[in-house]
């Protein structure tokens, strides 16, 4: 079918209803999609949503556009399709209502043939409704903040995502396809058509063709299948995402209806609990990232450019594997990664039957699980990249409670309907005693290790679930739920690993979250046994919402060895603040420790805030240490610091202007982290890494001057005239030599001129006031991200930064 861009020149207003229908209140704006109307507001100290939000307060928007359909299109079908709304959306086409869907991420089409009238303007209105609250466990966002289509096509015609190809098998660099087009007849007599497929390489070169000839009854639909041969296939894998094109045609007397073009990567997946997974019978370890469905700044709006950005950083830094959570993502992410070669695990649902916030899914969850399982599946299915379907979070039911172990099944069949070439799993966590018996544990483990605040009491019940009563109960109790499950999904439950392989040698597992600080010993796990396939760090890219659940404490007095399970942050905390990227996109130390602990060979130096030092540290479950690459602590000369090295070398050497510090040995106990203890002086501080005696790697940082002035660099140079395209913009305090200072904090003003608006501009501060459409932030670390949306114009466009500090500083920009 034909497709055609919907995302312009809607009018945009709050949404009020009332017995007229839905009406805009205020002021009324021209907006262009995605559209994102919470990400605008100013967060709120008494935001009913508070720390599950960032914060934020949703709303109801209406959305309206006149949109004249050609005459051409009488006697024609047509599709509204939307990659996603958050939620509870309504449309309507001239006055009629044609939807109505629940479900905030659900992409999803809608037939809008009855409605149209041809040759004249035509009335469509969106209205999306997240006024109830609290309805997320993290940020959502509000309004159609991803892609909407019209899909226009003759009335024999592909039906809506009615292709699918996959790969049967590949003998001798053969690959044997399998072509599923799935055609409708909307008219009142039978049709005698034929179906050609063509398979075209990435250079153009049609590299397989077929076809078949078939009778639709009227009024139904009929799916054909064609088989495929493609010599010398060139395989899609993480190291060469190569992607071919599948145009499927339908054909009546030699003349083309309708056509699907899609791409398509030829690869084969295995999974069992002795070689673990493979791609292309090759052995492969998921390094991976959860990653929700936020882009930072930008709040919930997918732009495609967003989406290839943030996957292409988790890409160069050693991911190879990526876990939508808690929902299916945009199209646009999806395409990144079969662009990129990492490897996705595709999630339905947070929710089931038993809510975890009293608006969320669950109240719609009977009704509409399987039309949001199929859209998901049928939308998604020929992404190469994707390798597994999960059909929820951290599901209550686990336990069997409310027929989990029955909707498990029944939910993993409907999958295997729709797309049998991929596994299905659960991200599955702990489980806790009965209620009865919780109050009773949780005075006598408080008791027992002597907890002095509810935060510790709380942390004390936790460990013991973890570390006591989920060894001994888990793989019983949560064993019907999982049986459906070719792999099942383990959340912060590496301890369980060795006993699973004892007790079930059959169960193939995957890590699907995991604590930051905690990944030399999960990764270690990974490596010894074959039926863990890999593990996806809490996060990989820190998102706003569940804010401050990377929270770090410092006190003169030791704390327990027990874990703060709290997610309460007080305002202005955003950001959860855990994850190896920060939202703008800046790599945090993690990151660095995690690429290590991956095989780079690099070393690190991590130095602890002096401030901190001789202080006891206590850091909440997905916390990391109060650690900067940094050696800028020019008010602390002559004081105490600590200083870690991060290596998996044999031994690490420090060095302070060139006087050595000392050797120590790397041990798998400390996770590989050394630490020196020191004296700050003024100067350069370097680390070297040694093996055998011989040197490896290296790293060094240094005390750099007083800030100067504003450096602003593009990350792109040239943007797309197309009304989409983003170009990043990095904005860092320098000294007089132009060296990055990693601890400045001031106002900086954003503007942009000419075809171009300023999407988005801010922090990565997980704990701040700054509206991120306001053009105006204060710098986090000494940094600052602005983000330039093209309009549709070409010529040059500028940014310009300015504070009352340093001189304004202009970059320009090509539009094309």
């Amino acid at each position: 079918m034909q497709k055609i861009n919907f995302d312009f020149d809607w009018d945009f207003g709050v949404a009020k209803l009332d017995f007229f229908g839905w009406s805009m209140e205020g002021e009324v704006q021209k907006v262009n999609l995605p559209h994102d109307f919470t990400i605008k507001n100013n967060a709120e100290k008494d935001c009913p949503n508070a720390e599950s939000s960032g914060y934020f307060t949703g709303n109801t928007g209406c959305y309206k556009k006149s949109f004249e359909v050609p005459e051409e299109w009488n006697g024609k079908k047509a599709y509204l399709e939307i990659d996603g709304a958050y939620m509870n959306t309504e449309i309507s086409v001239n006055g009629n209502s044609v939807s109505v869907r629940p479900n905030g991420y659900s992409p999803y089409n809608v037939e809008i043939t009855d409605y149209l009238e041809y040759g004249k303007p035509n009335n469509f209105q969106i209205v999306t409704d997240n006024s109830l609250e609290k309805n997320s466990r993290w940020y959502s966002g509000s309004g159609i903040y991803r892609h909407v289509n019209i899909l226009v096509g003759d009335k024999i015609h592909i039906s809506p995502w009615g292709v699918f190809a996959k790969t049967v098998n590949v003998i001798d660099k053969v690959a044997t396809l399998m072509v599923e087009v799935k055609i409708e007849n909307k008219k009142a007599k039978k049709q005698n058509v034929r179906v050609d497929i063509k398979v075209n390489s990435e250079e153009g070169t049609c590299v397989a063709f077929g076809y078949t000839k078939v009778t639709i009854p009227a009024f139904t639909s009929e799916t054909v299948r064609v088989k495929l041969l493609v010599k010398d296939a060139n395989l899609w894998d993480i190291d060469n995402p190569y992607l071919y094109k599948i145009i499927s045609e339908i054909k009546k007397a030699d003349k083309i209806i309708d056509s699907e073009e899609i791409t398509f990567g030829i690869r084969t997946i295995s999974m069992d609990a002795v070689h673990g997974f493979r791609l292309n019978s090759k052995e492969v370890k998921l390094k991976g990232g959860c990653v929700h469905h936020d882009n930072g700044l930008l709040g919930a709006a997918a732009f495609d450019d967003a989406e290839y950005r943030k996957m292409k950083l988790h890409k160069d830094n050693g991911y190879n594997a990526i876990r939508c959570a808690h929902n299916p993502p945009s199209k646009g992410l999806l395409d990144a990664c079969d662009k990129l070669g990492l490897l996705v695990m595709n999630e339905s649902f947070d929710t089931w039957r038993i809510g975890k916030c009293p608006h969320d899914y669950h109240l719609n969850f009977d009704e509409w699980w399987e039309k949001d399982t199929t859209a998901m599946v049928m939308r998604d299915r020929n992404h190469p990249s994707i390798i597994m379907w999960s059909i929820g979070n951290e599901i209550p039911e686990r336990s069997g409670i409310s027929d989990g172990a029955i909707w498990s099944k029944r939910q993993a069949d409907l999958v295997r309907s729709i797309d049998d070439s991929r596994f299905v799993i659960s991200g599955v966590c702990g489980i806790f005693p009965p209620q009865e018996e919780i109050g009773k544990i949780f005075a006598a483990k408080a008791m027992e290790l002597g907890a002095n605040n509810e935060a510790q009491k709380e942390g004390a019940v936790q460990d013991f679930m973890d570390n006591d009563y989920v060894k001994e109960n888990f793989l019983s109790i949560t064993e019907d739920y999982c049986a459906p499950l070719d792999v099942v999904g383990y959340n912060y439950l590496d301890f369980l690993y060795e006993k699973t392989g004892e007790v079930m040698p059959n169960r193939v597992i995957c890590g699907t979250e995991s604590f930051p600080l905690n990944i030399a010993q999960v990764w270690e796990l990974v490596e010894r046994f074959p039926y863990v396939i890999g593990d996806f760090t809490w996060t990989s890219f820190d998102y706003i919402g569940e804010a401050g659940i990377g929270k770090v404490f410092y006190s003169d007095e030791p704390v327990k060895e027990m874990r703060m399970i709290s997610h309460m942050s007080e305002f202005p905390w955003r950001t959860a603040n855990c994850a190896d990227f920060d939202i703008c996109g800046f790599e945090k130390p993690q990151l660095c420790y995690r690429r290590i602990v991956w095989g780079s060979g690099e070393t690190y130096i991590a130095v602890r805030n002096p401030k901190i030092f001789g202080k006891f540290e206590e850091l909440s479950s997905w916390g990391w240490p109060d650690v900067s690459h940094s050696w800028n602590w020019n008010e602390y000369e002559g004081e105490s610091v600590a200083v870690d090295v991060y290596s998996m070398a044999e031994e690490v050497e420090l060095f302070i202007n060139g006087i050595s510090k000392g050797k120590k040995t790397v041990t798998k106990e400390s996770g590989y982290r050394t630490r020196f203890e020191t004296i700050f002086e003024l100067g350069e501080v370097k680390a070297i890494s040694y093996i055998a005696g011989q040197k490896i790697s290296d790293d060094s940082i240094k005390t750099v001057g007083a800030p100067k002035k504003i450096r602003v660099t593009p990350e792109i140079s040239k943007i797309n005239a197309d009304g989409q395209s983003l170009c990043y913009v990095r904005i860092e305090i320098v000294d007089e030599n132009d060296n990055y200072i990693p601890d400045v904090e001031v106002e900086i003003l954003a503007k942009v001129e000419g075809d171009c608006v300023l999407q988005g501009f801010g922090s990565g501060n997980p704990k701040t006031v700054d509206n991120y459409t306001s053009g105006k932030c204060s710098t986090y670390e000494g940094r600052a991200l602005a983000i330039i949306r093209a309009g549709k114009n070409k010529g040059e466009v500028s940014l310009s930064i300015s504070s009352e500090h340093f001189s304004e500083v202009i970059t320009n920009i090509s539009i094309v």
